[in-house]
């Protein structure tokens, strides 16, 4: 079973995601700057071509973890959070790059902590 994360920064005192009402989301970077973080990160990703929300970009074959991200766009050329399928060591790791304070469970809208578990959240 696979679970989405949406990772993001935005003031501490933001409200829980699933009951936003506007983007609350603080910019990460342009497109082309997250990609290519992103891919210095994790060159195992290969990455689609841009759709109407952002790029993606996943595993693909026999891989040791299989990992799933998608550049969230809220205005053109802009990320403002990364929505992912990976381990809480991915997650840790995106998080410390771009300086991300939230992690969401896009389902429940659970906030969860990668850096308070180890390599699975089980």
């Amino acid at each position: 079973m696979s679970f989405f994360f949406s990772l993001y920064r935005a003031a501490a005192s933001a409200p829980p995601l699933l009951s936003w009402e506007a983007n609350l989301a603080q910019p990460i970077g342009t497109s082309a700057d997250v990609r290519r973080r992103v891919a210095d990160l994790l060159p195992q990703l290969h990455w689609s071509d841009r759709t109407e929300i952002g790029f993606s970009a996943h595993t693909r074959g026999q891989v040791d973890e299989c990992i799933s991200i998608y550049l969230r766009e809220f205005e053109p050329d802009t990320v403002s959070m990364l929505s992912t399928d990976a381990s809480p060591s991915v997650l840790r790791l995106l998080m410390s790059e771009f300086q991300l304070n939230f992690c969401c469970a896009e389902e429940s809208g659970e906030m969860r902590d990668p850096f308070s578990v180890g390599d699975r959240w089980l």
